[in-house]
């Protein structure tokens, strides 16, 4: 389990597979997720090109540290440095629910650093932010952490339509390594960002996947306007990529090679 100091924090990461003709991977996990929530990719991505994943800041094993403010100013330039340092040369950036969000903000940025983008059940942010969420949620956030694990059991532990009950439990396990401070901060940044005004000048190739039971099936008309690669799974949830991952897979596999 290698770690990285990005903006000086610790990040846990790992790395798979070896440099061929496609563009090496970087994994993007969501909000109370962390690196084995792509177990069902690593496997089938590591045998066609480099691979990378790292627990995002507040989560799994990397840096939990109060002081960071967890903006998506600050999650972008963890990834900004992550590539720089390990020198990843124009990787896909694949992003699950916030990381989607964090990799159109990066594409943003950078697009020449990067070729495409795949967005899973994610979203551009709200039509409505409120930017005074982080200043309303941090003082309380110690207080809402008390009620974390409750929170994530109600969110995680009951099976969905497309669930079985070992996949839900498996889902709050990977919800419960997150900080819970922490997580309720980002919850902050999540309410208060949007670039849907911005999305249009996404330069970057994207694909994205929904699913029929994901909190933003709603989205597929957005991303069809940006010109976008749309896929829709049939009764997939919010994580598909792991219930589904063999369909997911084979689309992301061709669209990467295209």
């Amino acid at each position: 389990m290698p770690v990285i100091t990005c903006v000086n924090q610790p990040i846990r990461y790992e790395k798979w597979g070896v440099k061929t003709s496609l563009p090496p991977i970087i994994f993007l996990h969501g909000w109370n997720n962390n690196v084995t929530g792509w177990y069902k990719q690593i496997p089938f991505f590591k045998k066609i090109t480099e691979v990378f994943a790292y627990d995002q800041i507040g989560h799994g094993k990397s840096s939990r540290s109060r002081d960071i403010d967890y903006s998506m100013d600050f999650m972008e330039a963890v990834l900004y440095q992550f590539i720089k340092k390990l020198k990843i040369n124009k990787p896909v950036i694949v992003g699950h629910s916030m990381g989607g969000m964090l990799t159109q903000y990066f594409a943003l940025k950078h697009p020449d650093l990067i070729s495409k983008i795949i967005l899973l059940c994610t979203t551009s942010g709200l039509s409505r932010p409120y930017k005074r969420a982080p200043l309303f949620i941090y003082p309380i956030a110690k207080i809402l952490s008390k009620l974390f694990k409750p929170i994530q059991y109600f969110m995680n532990s009951f099976p969905h339509k497309s669930l079985t009950k070992k996949e839900a439990q498996n889902d709050f396990k990977r919800a419960v390594a997150t900080d819970p401070y922490g997580s309720f901060k980002i919850i902050g940044s999540i309410l208060s960002f949007s670039i849907i005004k911005e999305a249009n000048n996404i330069k970057n190739d994207i694909l994205f996947i929904t699913g029929t039971y994901d909190m933003f099936t709603d989205q597929i008309p957005f991303y069809q306007k940006l010109g976008a690669t749309v896929k829709l799974i049939k009764n997939g949830e919010h994580n598909l990529h792991g219930h589904f991952h063999e369909e997911v897979n084979q689309i992301m596999y061709e669209f990467i090679k295209s």
